[in-house]
C-alpha cells in the first residue's frame, strides 16, 4: 500500500496534498492513503500524479485520486489536476476500489485524468457492496445483512477524462454493482474501446442493498459529458 500520507489507515481528516508523485510498482496507490479501513473526511489532493506501474496477472491494482483500495466513506474529499493511471485494472479519481460510501466529494482541474485497462471511473474505478459485520461494516444496522456502497451529492467536472484502453469506462465508476447514485453531477468526457457509459460502464444489481424487487435505484441529477467508443 502507498499514499500521501500514509500506506494504510483508519482515519484520516483535514489532510493535504500538493504536488506530489506517488507511484507503486504494483499494488496500491492512493493520493492520501494507499489502503483506507474507516472513513475520508476533507482530504484534499492537488497538481498531483497517482500510478501503479505494472501489470499485476492476479488483479491485485488499483490506484485512486484518494485512496486505492478499502471499504469505508469518503466524504467532502477535492482533487484537483491529479492524474490517476493504473497499467491493468481499476483506476478512480477518488477510490481505485473498495466498498466505499462517497459523499460530497468532487474531481476536476485541467490536468485531471484517470487511465486504466480496463474499469477506470470519474470518481471510482470498482465499487460494490459489502456484507455486514457488526462494527466493521459500512452501516451497522443488522448483522449478516448487504450493504450498498452510496455515491451522491458528488461531482466530476467537465476538464476531466476518463479512458480505459480496453473496456469499462464510467463518468462515475467503471464498475458499479450493488450501489445507489444519486444527485451528482458528471461531465466527464469518458473515452474507450468497449462499454463506456456516462454513469458507470458495468452496472450490476446483484439485489443486495437495493430495492425489494432487485434493482439498484439510480438518480443522478446531470450529466452532460461526451462519451467516445
Amino acid at each position: 500500500y502507498t499514499g500521501g500520507i500514509s500506506g494504510y489507515a483508519i482515519y484520516q481528516q483535514n489532510v493535504k496534498v500538493t504536488n506530489a508523485k506517488i507511484t507503486s510498482a504494483y499494488g496500491y496507490a492512493g493520493g492520501v492513503s494507499g489502503y483506507i479501513q474507516g472513513q475520508v473526511m476533507y482530504g484534499e489532493v492537488r497538481d498531483s500524479t497517482v500510478t501503479v506501474q505494472m501489470i499485476d496477472q492476479e488483479g491485485g491494482n488499483s490506484a485512486g485520486g484518494v485512496v486505492g483500495t478499502g471499504y469505508g466513506t469518503l466524504q467532502s474529499c477535492k482533487v484537483w489536476n491529479t492524474t490517476v493511471t493504473v497499467a491493468s485494472n481499476y483506476a478512480g479519481g477518488l477510490a481505485g476500489s473498495g466498498y466505499h460510501n462517497i459523499i460530497g466529494c468532487s474531481v476536476g482541474g485541467e490536468k485531471g485524468s484517470v487511465t486504466a485497462e480496463n474499469y477506470a471511473g470519474g470518481l471510482a474505478g470498482r465499487l460494490y457492496y459489502r456484507y455486514a459485520t457488526g462494527s466493521s461494516a459500512i452501516r451497522n444496522d443488522v448483522v449478516g445483512a448487504a450493504n450498498c456502497t452510496e455515491i451522491r451529492y458528488s461531482e466530476v467536472d467537465d476538464s476531466v477524462t476518463v479512458t480505459v484502453t480496453n473496456s469499462n469506462g464510467g463518468g462515475i465508476g467503471g464498475l458499479l454493482a450493488g450501489c445507489r447514485t444519486y444527485n451528482n453531477i458528471v461531465g466527464a468526457t469518458v473515452k474507450g474501446g468497449n462499454s463506456v457509459g456516462g454513469i458507470g460502464g458495468q452496472i450490476e444489481g446483484y439485489g443486495y442493498g437495493t430495492t425489494a424487487d432487485g434493482y439498484a435505484p439510480f438518480h443522478v441529477s446531470r450529466v452532460y459529458g461526451n462519451v467516445v467508443a
